[in-house]
Formats: structure tokens, C-alpha cells, sequence
């Protein structure tokens, strides 16, 4: 009976080891998984950082260039406008310019009309002369 009792006391030991150990490793190794899992989240944290730096330097690199773009245009627009006055106040020019060259060619075909009478009136005066028979010297 000794023995069976020996054999229970040192059963009860090892068990109690086994519980402690298992117990104790659990420990270690849902402390390890923690660890782990701190690493692995601040490891994603450090590269979601790092990719979001990225992006606003490019962000900032995209916004340079179409702010250079946008200024471009503007001044493009800006230049295209200037043409388009210029080219309005050109054809108010030459709209007034065809205005006075109208009137200048009626001018010149009443005065061109003018003399033709004139010329008219000078050869019946002539022909009045010539037929009156006076000398013309």
C-alpha cells in the first residue's frame, strides 16, 4: 500500500509539474503572440507611415506640376485674350478705314463726274467758238 500511495504522491507531482509547465508556457507564449502582434501592428504602422509620407510628397510633386500648368494656361488665355481685343480693334479699323475709302471714292467719282462736265461745257464752248468763227489765236 506504501507504494501505491508513494506512487500516488509522486503522480500528483508530475502533475502538478505538467499543469504548471503547460501553464507557464501558455504564459510565455501568449506573451510571445503579443509580442509578435505589437511587432507585426507597428511594422504595418511604419509602413503605412512611410506610404503616406510617400503619397503626400507626391501629392505635392502632382500639385507643383499643375499649378505650373494652370499658370501656363492662364497666361496662354491671358495672351489669347490680348490677341482677341487686338484683332476686335483691327477690325474697327479696317471697318472704318473701308467706311473712308467709300467715301473717298465717292469724292473721286463726283469730282471725276464734275470734270467730265466740265469738259463737256469746255468742248460746246469750243464748238460754240469754232462755229461763231472767231479766231482762237
Amino acid at each position: 500500500m506504501e507504494a501505491i500511495i508513494v506512487s500516488l504522491i509522486t503522480s500528483a507531482f508530475t502533475l502538478a509539474g505538467v499543469v504548471i509547465t503547460v501553464v507557464a508556457q501558455g504564459k510565455r507564449n501568449k506573451a510571445d503572440r503579443e509580442a509578435d502582434f505589437e511587432k507585426q501592428q507597428q511594422k504595418i504602422n511604419d509602413t503605412l507611415s512611410d506610404k503616406f509620407t510617400e503619397m503626400e510628397h507626391q501629392l505635392e510633386k502632382h500639385e507643383a506640376v499643375s499649378n505650373g500648368r494652370i499658370d501656363a494656361l492662364t497666361k496662354q488665355v491671358e495672351k489669347h485674350n490680348g490677341v482677341i481685343e487686338r484683332t476686335y480693334k483691327l477690325e474697327q479699323d479696317s471697318l472704318n478705314l473701308f467706311h473712308r475709302f467709300d467715301e473717298t471714292k465717292r469724292v473721286a467719282d463726283e469730282a471725276h463726274e464734275n470734270a467730265l462736265h466740265a469738259r463737256e461745257r469746255a468742248d460746246a464752248a469750243h464748238r460754240r467758238l469754232d462755229r461763231s468763227g472767231a479766231d482762237h489765236n
